[in-house]
């Protein structure tokens, strides 16, 4: 395998909800004042699940390539990311990881994939 290839398993578990500060008393001004409070919300899931219907769950990612993880619609938060990886002996350092949010053509995040997750 080429060193700047790798295989890519991934759970990323994503929780869609309505983004809003604190609304009531005197700790309006703090993001999470009303945290505890319950909203409508759903949960979501991008998984490199066999779409075949195998039991090949993972992704080849070729080197040059990118691989595009999740596309999420709206807003939200990312709450669970999950990865198990196979390539060369530096693969953590050679893919990069690049999160875009708000219709950025920049992403807000791009750094070595290891790194990213403190390896």
């Amino acid at each position: 395998m080429d060193r700047h290839s790798g295989v890519v398993g991934l759970l990323l578990v994503v929780s869609i909800a309505d983004v809003c500060g604190a609304e009531h008393g005197g700790l309006a001004q703090s993001l999470f004042a009303d945290m505890m409070l319950l909203r409508d919300s759903a949960s979501a899931r991008a998984s490199s699940y066999d779409r075949s219907g195998g039991n090949d769950d993972s992704r080849a990612i070729p080197p040059g390539q990118t691989l595009e993880l999740a596309d999420i619609p709206g807003a939200g938060c990312i709450r669970h990311i999950y990865f198990t990886g196979l390539g060369g002996p530096h693969y953590l350092r050679d893919m990069v990881l690049r999160m875009y949010w708000d219709g950025e053509d920049n992403p807000s995040v791009e750094v070595p994939f290891g790194d990213f997750f403190g390896l």
